[in-house]
């Protein structure tokens, strides 16, 4: 008999509740063309391993409109939505995230190539951990991610981290072809550390940091290692606190005027520094809410983009 090809198409996950699963609440692995799209799921990973939705060695896949939040203890596992280990051809989108121990969205090669992965319009908050994070923890090589117009509030370390992770041990970490653009990271770091956005990868390499907010956030606003190759950040908006050893200056300084971030509201308030002073150059054509980018013009007609996860309507 004829075995069984590795990859296997399968059909939409659709709005399904999953509740107190000792591993993932949802998992995938070894498959193709995969839909995740509009479920709840709660207290997985209750102790056991794996992560609350599983993506793993698997070509072309949404992850969308998902719903993930009170996890487990996070003693072996229990990251929000983690794509992973060979994954490729695919995006993560429109999913709330939060009161987890671990990542909230993590993106990690481990031992394989781990490559075309677009992650925007995502709210993680209230993580114990980064909101995202993204990594190659076993040495496979992580490369052309797109990060874009996701929120990142209130998580105990960083709001978005380029990972370092397991660096003791004896793998490479290699991680390329990284794009940050237009997300907004506000008062992240609980506690003596948190940065907006940390570089901790020295392997990193072919890094953009773009039109991103800053704000609020404990230790510094933007770090980053200075062994990274090809390392750009410009056009971003940064307010508060920062160590001067890691600050990276990479555009305005000022408060952003969020509307209510208390309660989870950032849109811009008119007058704030992030409107019309971002750049053009590999913006996503909308923005958070779906609305177009740029909205306005100057004076001589020239098109202006904001800087953050929202552009300001006219």
């Amino acid at each position: 008999m004829a075995s069984l090809p590795t990859l296997q198409t399968i059909s939409p996950s659709k709005k399904n509740y999953t509740y107190n699963t000792v591993s993932s609440g949802i998992g995938v692995w070894n498959s193709t063309d995969i839909i995740i799209d509009g479920n709840e799921v709660e207290l997985a990973c209750n102790d056991g391993s794996q992560e609350d939705i599983t993506v793993a060695v698997t070509d072309g896949f949404e992850v969308k409109n998902n719903r993930v939040h009170n996890g487990g203890p996070g003693t072996n596992g229990g990251e929000g939505i983690d794509i992973k280990d060979g994954s490729s051809n695919g995006k993560v989108y429109n999913n709330l995230v939060y009161d987890l121990m671990r990542v909230g969205i993590y993106v990690d090669a481990w031992n394989k190539h781990t490559y075309n992965i677009e992650v925007f319009q995502n709210i993680v908050h209230n993580i114990s951990a980064y909101g995202f994070a993204l990594a190659s923890e076993a040495g496979g090589l992580l490369e052309n991610v797109r990060v874009y117009n996701n929120i990142s509030y209130h998580n105990k370390f960083s709001g978005l981290g380029i990972s370092n992770c397991c660096a003791d041990d004896a793998y490479h970490h290699p991680v390329k072809h990284i794009q940050i653009i237009d997300n907004t990271f506000f008062d992240n770091g609980w506690e003596d550390w948190g940065p907006g956005i940390s570089l901790e990868n020295p392997e990193a390499e072919d890094i953009l940091v773009r039109n991103n907010i800053a704000s609020q956030n404990a230790y510094t606003q933007i770090g980053a290692d200075p062994h990274i190759l090809n390392l750009v950040i410009d056009h971003n908006l940064t307010y508060g606190d920062r160590s001067d050893d890691e600050y990276i200056d990479s555009g305005e300084i000022g408060d952003p005027l969020f509307i209510n971030p208390s309660e989870g509201d950032f849109h811009l308030q008119p007058g704030s520094p992030a409107i019309d002073h971002g750049s053009s150059e590999g913006a996503p054509s909308n923005d958070f809410d779906g609305n177009f980018r740029p909205q306005d013009g100057d004076k001589d007609g020239t098109a202006e983009y904001d800087i953050g996860a929202f552009e300001m309507p006219d």
